[in-house]
């Protein structure tokens, strides 16, 4: 599993559509209320929270060999 913070701005999303290209799983740190729309249509998973709240980065971090 990937993990890519950032994932609604311009690098991370080049980073998630890099990955899906390659069939790589990818999850995806979201804040609350980013706009998901593009990210729905890539199949990634979704935990939502903050790279500064350490409950959520563990939670995003779960399985994950790559960040």
């Amino acid at each position: 599993m990937n993990l890519v913070t950032g994932a609604t701005g311009l690098l991370g999303s080049h980073i998630v559509e890099q990955l899906r290209k390659r069939n790589q799983p990818v999850r995806v740190l979201l804040r609350r209320g980013s706009d998901r729309s593009w990210l729905e249509t890539q199949n990634v998973e979704y935990v939502e929270g903050d790279v500064t709240d350490a409950a959520s980065l563990k939670r995003a971090c779960e399985g994950v060999e790559v960040v």
